[in-house]
């Protein structure tokens, strides 16, 4: 091992949660979009709200200082199949 290279890397801790959309404070759901927006154009706040709202679940990535840093979406559909109900995940990263 190079001892140079493991004595300059820094670790950083990460944190993820899969929490719904309404316990998202208003401060993630900027940060979120904020990111969102630095990644693809034209995404509103109005938007990007009304795709959260369509979701079930949100799995955010968040720094040791308790900041977002990545983040998913999830909504769940359930397709009938022979009778039985599959569930199956619609997924956007970020």
């Amino acid at each position: 091992m190079n001892d140079d290279l493991n004595s300059s890397t820094t670790r950083t801790r990460v944190i993820s949660k899969v929490i719904t959309p309404s316990d998202l404070s208003d401060s993630d759901r900027e940060r979120m979009h904020s990111l969102m927006s630095s990644h693809f154009s034209n995404v509103s706040q109005d938007q990007f709200e009304q795709d959260l709202a369509e979701k079930d679940w949100v799995v955010i990535i968040k720094s040791d200082d308790d900041t977002i840093q990545g983040f998913t979406t999830l909504k769940q559909l359930e397709l009938e199949d022979e009778g039985t109900l599959p569930h199956t995940f619609q997924r956007v990263d970020m």
